[in-house]
């Protein structure tokens, strides 16, 4: 992108824009994924129908969103997801699909094709059955996978392959990246795993080590350079470019925040957007409204998650224990390196939207 559409990107955000929204169309899905935060009890909830979801992408289109992340679960689980998909093409958004590929057939990807979509986002977990399989808890995973990606980037899909970076596969990461980038496709790893959402934490055992960390800031995602953050910068995007919307029509500042604002059975969308107070909150956070974070050492080095503090440690207005011990390595990692740039930044968020 250029830096004139950046800036207008920006200044739409300025003027609380929900540019970026986080459709989820079901939490339902056909792996098991050892480290996925997604918990919710759905034989107490009745998904969005169709028509609902029609009518909120009405909604999205009047705030101004212009790109829609269509996620899960995984997203071919509903039937009615290209009847969904269709109407948000209608209205002209830029579409991300998110999907593990396992459901990838050639009608499919015939389908897709009418629906043009900016990008295809795909789990991939190694370039191993033993691997994937094993972090997916489903046999054969990884073949369909495999076969889903191949099907798509013949048809000239735009792909992204996507890796959460684990215990479990860090041996594996590097060949996923040389697999995307040797096909042209786009490659991003995170190796934050985050608590599940009925708040259990036990996923957090498959984290990276601190020696794993190391290699993993020195050999796979090496192009970290910050710069010493202002104080009174935002954050992130929450709330004001960002939004998540759950099966359930309940309003979210991001994916990663687990704070309600809303319910799009019982609101508007503009009504929730523009008056919510706990999104007024969210949106006020600064590097100076958490404690202990504008006088850290590490603090040009860190990318604070307000969501992942609240979830893991608590406090939304508290330092993420998991950002810091990120922080601390990545300082170590870059700070030995002798092409070392400071004053190149790196985007803002590490977050998989």
């Amino acid at each position: 992108m250029t830096d004139s559409y950046d800036q207008k990107i920006q200044q739409a955000i300025s003027h609380l824009v929900p540019v970026y929204t986080h459709l989820e169309l079901t939490y339902r899905c056909n792996q098991r994924c050892i480290h996925c935060y997604a918990t919710v009890n759905q034989s107490q909830q009745k998904e969005l129908t169709t028509n609902e979801y029609k009518n909120i992408l009405d909604q999205l289109a009047d705030l101004g969103t212009l790109f829609l992340a269509m996620t899960g679960g995984e997203i071919f689980m509903r039937k009615d997801f290209f009847d969904i998909a269709k109407y948000a093409k209608k209205k002209s958004f830029a579409l991300r699909l998110f999907t593990n590929g396992t459901s990838i057939t050639k009608s499919i990807v015939k389908k897709i094709i009418e629906l043009n979509p900016l990008r295809i986002e795909i789990s991939l977990y190694g370039m191993s059955s033993k691997i994937h399989d094993e972090i997916t808890k489903i046999s054969g995973s990884f073949v369909r996978t495999m076969d889903g990606i191949f099907l798509l980037s013949k048809m000239g899909q735009n792909l992204t392959i996507k890796v959460p970076v684990m215990q479990q596969n860090i041996s594996e990461v590097h060949l996923v990246k040389t697999f995307a980038e040797e096909n042209g496709m786009e490659f991003i790893s995170n190796p934050t795993i985050v608590p599940r959402g009925d708040g259990s934490i036990d996923n957090l055992q498959y984290r990276l080590t601190n020696e794993q960390l190391n290699y993993y800031f020195s050999n796979i995602n090496s192009d970290w350079y910050f710069k010493q953050p202002a104080l009174n910068r935002t954050l992130c995007g929450a709330g004001k470019g960002i939004m998540a919307i759950s099966p359930y029509g309940e309003v979210f500042p991001c994916v990663q925040i687990p704070i309600q604002v809303g319910d799009l059975r019982k609101q508007s969308l503009r009504e929730i957007w523009f008056h919510s107070l706990e999104l007024e909150k969210i949106r006020s956070l600064t590097l100076s409204n958490i404690k202990g974070c504008s006088n850290c050492a590490d603090i040009k080095y860190c990318n604070p998650c307000p969501g992942l503090a609240l979830t893991e440690d608590g406090d939304i207005y508290g330092p993420s224990s998991e950002a810091c011990r990120q922080a601390k390595i990545r300082k170590i990692v870059l700070t030995n390196k002798k092409d070392w740039q400071p004053n190149i930044k790196i985007p803002e968020s590490e977050c998989l939207l």
